[in-house]
């Protein structure tokens, strides 16, 4: 079993990693995980829940800077984006 959150982008999920491995603590992990303003009420029970019974959680929203190039120069720019970025964008299905 597993949670994907849309309220995180796809490169906090190292920081999601440490969080349920209790190697950080939850104030600083919300510091660098830019959590959404209804994080308290609407997804902390739900992260909470899947690590009470260990189940992996995916943080599946793209970033913020990479919807902003699509945004401005279309899907096509996504191809001259450096493969540490491109990792970071799911692949479209058709």
């Amino acid at each position: 079993m597993l949670l994907a959150l849309e309220m995180f982008e796809r490169e906090i999920q190292p920081r999601i990693g440490s969080y349920l491995a209790e190697t950080t603590t939850e104030d600083p992990f919300l510091v660098n995980a830019r959590p959404w303003a209804s994080y308290r009420t609407g997804y902390r029970p739900l992260l909470e829940f899947a690590h009470a019974r260990k189940w992996s959680v995916i943080a599946s929203n793209v970033s913020r800077r990479l919807a902003q190039v699509v945004s401005r120069r279309g899907f096509s720019s996504l191809d001259s984006l450096p493969a540490s970025d491109r990792k970071l964008v799911t692949p479209q299905i058709s």
